[in-house]
């Protein structure tokens, strides 16, 4: 019975990686800079609507932190107190994400 040579296995695996590997590193992206105003128009109108409500949840879930905490200060309670600060930070980052997003270079303004 023949044996099989694991060696020679891995050897073209790592070929096979490095080829996979190179050929997606090497390859050109292309970005479009800007569009067609007819497709670029209800994209930027939805992205703004998709905004307006993230902010909305966002307050919501500041003001359920913000309850949190203050449900906490009469119960004594840490775990609610570290939930309610960690609701506050959140709501603020999703009031705040097109505003991040934006100083990230990820969406225009």
């Amino acid at each position: 019975m023949r044996k099989f040579n694991l060696n020679r296995v891995g050897k073209y695996a790592r070929y096979a990686y490095f080829a996979m590997a190179s050929a997606t590193l090497l390859a050109i992206p292309c970005f479009a800079s800007t569009g067609v105003a007819e497709i670029d128009t209800p994209i930027n109108n939805l992205l703004t609507m998709f905004f307006g409500l993230l902010k909305v949840v966002g307050i919501f879930v500041g003001l359920f932190g913000l309850v949190q905490i203050v449900m906490a200060g009469f119960s004594h309670d840490s775990t609610k107190r570290i939930i309610g600060v960690t609701c506050i930070i959140g709501g603020f980052t999703l009031c705040f994400a097109q505003q991040i997003l934006t100083f990230l270079g990820m969406t225009t303004a």
